[in-house]
């Protein structure tokens, strides 16, 4: 409240509620109140207006009000004005929300290096080239090459896109704006890509990162696109052009999953680097294990053959180094969860149990002794038909009773023939055990000497 009046008039408001009295007068010829600073600045110090705040927030309310500004030239000053300043209640809007409906505006500092990523030397070879094109502009500028105004990053999901993108940011020394391409298809989507583009040459040097970017430029050819989608393409296209606009120092980096066939071709057009990221090989999938490993403090954990082991028993389920590093992580917690320490056996039974099921029931000293038999067969002939043997296990899970597991080569014919007798060995191995007995194999190995059997035509 305002401090005037005396005592007994203040007593009216002190009865309501009334805690602090700021001195303030009234301006000649204006329907305004000057209040004291020094005064005003106290109450806004003092902690029962903070707690006045949280009692408001606890209530669902908020203050509102409606701000306006004025300039004054004479005293360089900007006057900051808020009328009709009043309690209501709060939206179900809050403010990380609101953060998040306008985080394509946030321009932050990533503090990721290029040397913390593990990549392909060939795709780092090309970050590189951009980063040194966005860092010294006037080494290319002399030579009179175009400079890259738009970096396209495509290929197999799970590579780190996002995190090569933030290293140019980082290595560069610029601003970092990010979006998804769906954030621009849920309303005024053409408006959302103006004002990111308009924040972005606010703080050039700014890299503008787009992920999903699919979503906003698929091939318009190939795929039917709604209005807003055109729309939104069609500005994308605009603003990239840079005709109505300086785009100088705003770099465009997209990253998708998609091919670049499946790209409109006028939007490929305006990047001029692409970057293509492959899938990994088995190889650079045991290389990144083993460096994860290093990262996480558990290398002297697990050796080599067993970081290759791994990685082969992962297969489908874990293509990628994002899927790689989820289940190192996922051990991890489990392990801290369970209060064990991560071993090799502990990812083993991790990979097992993710793959094929939870251990059967204990089998009695017979069964576990056909079973050695049995896969004591297939791993003599893998070890002999020339295939590096990885694991051989007599444990019961999913719906086999053990295997035996190798890199196997299909490269000839003679190498499916091999597969085959690999797959009658098993029995031959029981036969050893039982005295020429015949022991049927089960199901899952008569549909793997089905399939290699379907395959050896091929290779004739």
């Amino acid at each position: 409240m305002v401090e005037r009046g005396t005592i007994e008039e203040k007593t009216s408001l002190l009865a309501l509620g009334v805690t602090d009295f700021v001195p303030g007068c009234l301006v000649q010829g204006e329907e305004a109140l000057t209040l004291d600073q020094k005064a005003l600045e106290a109450v806004f110090d003092w902690q029962h207006f903070v707690a006045m705040a949280a009692d408001l927030v606890r209530g669902g309310k908020r203050l509102s009000a409606e701000p306006s500004y004025r300039y004054r030239e004479a005293s360089i000053k900007l006057e900051l004005c808020f009328v009709n300043l009043r309690v209501t209640n709060a939206s179900e809007e809050d403010a990380e929300t609101r953060r998040q409906n306008k985080k394509y505006l946030l321009a932050e500092k990533p503090q990721v290096r290029l040397e913390d990523i593990f990549g392909s030397e060939l795709v780092k070879k090309e970050v590189r080239l951009c980063i040194d094109n966005i860092r010294h502009p006037e080494k290319y500028r002399a030579i009179g090459v175009k400079l890259m105004t738009g970096i396209l990053m495509y290929g197999a999901a799970g590579m780190g896109k996002t995190m090569f993108a933030k290293a140019m940011a980082f290595e560069t020394n610029t601003a970092f704006i990010s979006a998804a391409g769906s954030d621009f298809l849920t309303g005024g989507g053409v408006l959302k890509l103006e004002e990111m583009f308009h924040t972005a040459r606010r703080k050039r040097p700014c890299i503008l990162f787009i992920d999903e970017f699919d979503a906003i430029s698929k091939n318009r050819g190939a795929f039917n696109m709604s209005i807003d989608q055109m729309a939104v393409l069609e500005k994308l296209l605009k603003e990239m052009d840079g005709l109505e606009t300086d785009n100088d120092g705003v770099y465009v980096v997209a990253a998708t999953n998609y091919p670049l066939e499946s790209l409109d071709p006028a939007v490929a057009r305006r990047f001029s680097a692409r970057i293509q990221f492959p899938e990994p090989s088995l190889k650079d999938r045991e290389t990144y294990l083993l460096w994860l490993l290093e990262k996480k403090n558990l290398r002297d954990n697990i050796s080599e053959r067993a970081a290759r082991t791994l990685t082969h028993m992962m297969g489908r389920n874990r293509k990628n180094y994002s899927e790689v590093k989820k289940f190192i992580e996922q051990s991890m917690m489990q392990a801290a969860f369970q209060e064990k320490e991560v071993t090799e056996q502990f990812l083993f039974d991790r990979v097992h149990d993710e793959k094929d099921g939870s251990i059967r029931e204990e089998k009695d000293e017979a069964q576990y002794t056909a079973t050695a038999y049995h896969e004591a067969g297939h791993a003599v002939l893998q070890y002999h038909s020339g295939e590096k043997l990885e694991y051989v296990t007599i444990v019961s899970r999913g719906n086999y009773g053990g295997y035996a597991m190798s890199d196997p080569k299909y490269r000839t014919g003679q190498d499916f023939l091999n597969r085959i007798r690999i797959f009658f060995c098993g029995t031959r191995g029981g036969d050893a055990l039982y005295g020429g007995a015949f022991q049927k194999g089960d199901g899952h190995q008569h549909r793997s000497r089905k399939r290699s059997a379907e395959g050896y035509p091929d290779c004739l």
